[in-house]
Order: structure tokens, then C-alpha cells, then sequence
């Protein structure tokens, strides 16, 4: 039971962390698809 509340807060950063990223991602491929920009 001790573990649960670990592997949530693990869980949450996790997806924070990876929210910028993806953004990023999501950034450079509009940029790339739209080389008339």
C-alpha cells in the first residue's frame, strides 16, 4: 500500500516530463512539413 502513492507521483512526472517533449516534437514536424514558411 506504501508503494502506490511512489508509483503515482513516478507516473505524474513522468507525463510532465514528456509534455514538453512532445510538444517539441509536434513544433519541428509542423515546421518541417510546412517549408514555405
Amino acid at each position: 500500500m506504501a508503494q502506490e502513492p511512489n508509483v503515482i507521483e513516478l507516473y505524474e512526472g513522468a507525463v510532465q516530463n514528456m509534455l514538453p517533449i512532445l510538444g517539441g516534437i509536434r513544433e519541428d514536424q509542423l515546421t518541417a512539413s510546412t517549408p514555405c514558411s
